[in-house]
């Protein structure tokens, strides 16, 4: 189960993401989820499968579409 966050998909939402190999199994999404839901926040966590010699490019990608000038 991984979801390859594009934060251009949760528009309104502050996304956010744990990125590694394995990452199926991270339970981070749901805490953050319902920890956001109890603090009344608007985000989505998803999970980035990435191989050691592809982190920075995954990196890279998910800042380059959630950092605001």
């Amino acid at each position: 189960m991984t979801d390859q966050v594009n934060p251009k998909d949760y528009p309104g939402k502050d996304a956010y993401a744990v990125i590694g190999n394995p990452i199926a199994h991270s339970k981070s999404p749901l805490i953050h989820e319902v920890f956001a839901k109890q603090t009344q926040q608007a985000i989505h966590y998803g999970r980035i499968f990435s191989e050691l010699d592809d982190f920075k490019k995954r990196l890279k990608n998910f800042l380059s579409a959630v950092v605001r000038v």
